[in-house]
């Protein structure tokens, strides 16, 4: 069975995104087993800190190590993912031994990202999230993805609702991204 990380790109308890991971989540039950990873604890990134690692730091790549597959579900901020997202890639993106790029987590790990927004659906987050997986040498299923618009009545009740084209977008990244880690 494949292991598949998720990272919830807002670190809100009720967060929208993360209502989505777990959509995600009930949709890959039986299929793969998945983990959230837990990185709000992460130091900024800091190269005067980097050898040896930051525990925090150690910690997610043991949980990248861990995944045949990680899964981005961010919220989009002005076009882009939340400053976490990227502090948290940037530390994937370090080599794990001084000068050594080999040794790189998330070099050739299998991604793929999903989000809740406002008008967007996420779409441009998408893309400028895309972007920087690739350039970190990530290897990216940008298509299917899951852009879900957050309805009107969800930003008063705080509950995502998921239509049904919603539900079947999430089925087909789903089944696609099984099959890219594969």
């Amino acid at each position: 069975m494949p292991h598949i990380l998720l990272v919830v790109g807002s670190l809100r308890k009720e967060s929208f995104n993360r209502q989505l991971a777990n959509a995600i989540t009930a949709q890959l039950e039986d299929k793969a087993e998945c983990r959230e990873l837990r990185y709000d604890d992460l130091p900024w990134i800091n190269q005067d800190e980097e050898f040896p690692a930051p525990a925090a730091v150690q910690h997610a790549r043991d949980e990248l190590a861990w995944a045949d597959g990680i899964w981005f579900v961010s919220p989009e901020y002005n076009g882009f993912f939340p400053g976490a997202v990227k502090n948290l890639i940037d530390w994937l993106s370090r080599p794990v031994v001084a000068g050594d790029y080999s040794t790189v987590a998330i070099a050739g790990k299998a991604a793929t990202v999903s989000g809740a927004a406002g008008k967007s659906g996420s779409r441009t987050m998408q893309g400028n999230l895309c972007s920087l997986l690739e350039g970190v040498r990530a290897s990216v299923m940008a298509e299917p993805t899951v852009g879900v618009q957050i309805p009107g009545p969800s930003w008063a009740s705080n509950v995502l609702e998921l239509s049904d084209a919603d539900q079947a977008s999430i089925v087909e990244q789903v089944a696609a991204f099984l099959e890219f880690i594969a």
